[in-house]
């Protein structure tokens, strides 16, 4: 079997890198046009090992807790996660349709 797990987790499993990383990119790219090239550098390696650190916390905090209760946090996690993905979509539709009116003009 390719997949494994419930099907009502896959979709977000699969879906959600791509809307992040969509919206990842479009900040990227802004932070890089509006600051040197060296600040630029630096402010996005910051929210990466921010992000990591996060990870790792995360990881503590689960690893730490019974199951019951990780199981609990990983399903607020996970509303969290869809709400980030239809703010992030948003900034997705956003972009192209900046881009289609650029395009056009």
């Amino acid at each position: 079997m390719l997949f494994r797990g419930e099907i009502a987790e896959l979709a977000p499993n699969i879906t959600l890198p791509y809307m992040v990383g969509a919206g990842g990119l479009w900040i990227s790219i802004l932070i890089g046009r509006s600051h040197d090239l060296l600040v630029a550098c630096l402010m996005i390696a910051g929210v990466l090992v921010i992000n990591f650190l996060f990870m790792l916390f995360c990881h503590k905090v689960f690893s730490d807790r019974g199951h019951r209760t990780a199981v609990t946090i990983s399903k607020g996690f996970a509303m969290l996660m869809r709400v980030m993905a239809l703010f992030i979509g948003a900034i997705g539709v956003e972009m192209i349709f900046s881009g289609a009116e650029t395009l056009i003009r």
